[in-house]
C-alpha cells in the first residue's frame, strides 16, 4: 500500500513503511527510485536522510517468508523552515564606522552568507555568519551605500538582504576668537 511520510528539513525520520502492508515474516527487500546516499533500508525501517530538502516519490519491495513480493511507493513531503529577511537601512556620518550582523532582523535558520555585491567592496569587510563592518570615508556631501548580501539556508532555500548605509558628509566646524588688546578699544 503506498505511504506519504512528511518531514522536516534537517532532519532525519524513520519510516515504518510495514503498518499498513499485510503477510507473514514480511521485511523490505530494496528501494528504488532514489539515491541510496538519501534512504537506507535499517531492519524494517526505511530512514530518511537529514540531507533531504525536497519532495520526491521512491518505491519499496517488500518480500514474505515464501519469497512473494509486493511493490509500493512512498511521497515524501518536507517542511522547510520559516525564511523571513528584512533589509536594514541606517544612517551615519562620514568618517564612522557601522559594525553589525545582516540576520539581526530576520529570521534565517542555518543560514550563510553566499556572497555580495557592490560597487563599494573595499569599504566594507564581512564573513559568512553575517557579521559586517563598514567604514565610511570622510566626505564633503552626503552619499548612499548599498550592499546586497545573497544568502542560503541548510534547506538550499535562498534569499537576499539589502544593506543600505547614508553617510551623511562631516562639515568643517570653524571657532572665531576675538581678543581685545588695548584698553581704550572698548
Amino acid at each position: 500500500i503506498d505511504d506519504i511520510a512528511t518531514m522536516n528539513c534537517g532532519e532525519e525520520k524513520i519510516l515504518d513503511v510495514l503498518t499498513n502492508d499485510m503477510g507473514i515474516g514480511i521485511n523490505i527487500k530494496s528501494v528504488t527510485g532514489v539515491d541510496d546516499k538519501l534512504v537506507k533500508i535499517t531492519g524494517n525501517n526505511i530512514v530518511l536522510s537529514k540531507e533531504i530538502n525536497q519532495p520526491f516519490i521512491f518505491s519499496y519491495v517488500i518480500q514474505d517468508k515464501n519469497g512473494n513480493t509486493s511493490s509500493a511507493s512512498v511521497q515524501v513531503n518536507v517542511n522547510l523552515p520559516l525564511m523571513n529577511l528584512f533589509h536594514i537601512q541606517t544612517s551615519i556620518q562620514g568618517g564612522e564606522k557601522f559594525i553589525g550582523n545582516i540576520f539581526s532582523n530576520s529570521i534565517c535558520v542555518d543560514c550563510k552568507v553566499i556572497n555580495i555585491s557592490s560597487s563599494n567592496i573595499n569599504l566594507f569587510s564581512w564573513n559568512e555568519n553575517g557579521n559586517f563592518e563598514f567604514t565610511s570615508p570622510i566626505i564633503d556631501k552626503d552619499q548612499t551605500y548599498t550592499y546586497v548580501f545573497n544568502i542560503a539556508d541548510k534547506c538550499n532555500q535562498t534569499g537576499s538582504i539589502n544593506l543600505t548605509i547614508s553617510v551623511k558628509a562631516k562639515h568643517c566646524e570653524i571657532e572665531i576668537t576675538s581678543q581685545i588688546k588695548n584698553s581704550h578699544c572698548g
